[in-house]
């Protein structure tokens, strides 16, 4: 159910056209206040009470309680990867172009331009 006025949105509180509604999938039975359907941690007593205590800031680092928790934190377990290691380590594009001029002893001509022996030009 939604409705148009955008209030039950924002409040969490329906407001009367769904009570309305309510009222009518209900068989017209009389509904009453919207608080009726809505639980009790959503009413303004409830939000009294939860906002009713002080709370005091902690004055500096010297007067916060110590703990007996390590204050440096321990890299987790390696877990090796399931199924079968690689036979090589993956190759930057770099190295790969070197790889490919060792085993064919040339240096490929791609992206490079050519000149011309007699004339120089390109």
């Amino acid at each position: 159910i939604t409705c148009t006025c955008s209030k039950w949105e924002l409040t969490e509180i329906p407001c009367k056209h769904v009570a309305t509604n309510w009222n009518m999938t209900l068989n017209h039975q009389t509904i009453g206040l919207p608080e009726v359907w809505v639980h009790p941690c959503y009413r303004l007593e409830s939000w009294r009470k939860v906002y009713s205590y002080k709370i005091n800031p902690i004055r500096g680092k010297l007067c916060w309680p110590k703990c007996n928790v390590p204050s440096t934190l321990l890299a987790p377990e390696h877990q090796p990867q399931v199924g079968r290691p690689r036979k090589e380590r993956r190759k930057s594009k770099r190295e790969t172009y070197v790889v490919k001029i060792a085993k064919s002893g040339k240096v490929s001509r791609e992206h490079q331009t050519v000149t011309c022996d007699k004339c120089g030009s390109k």
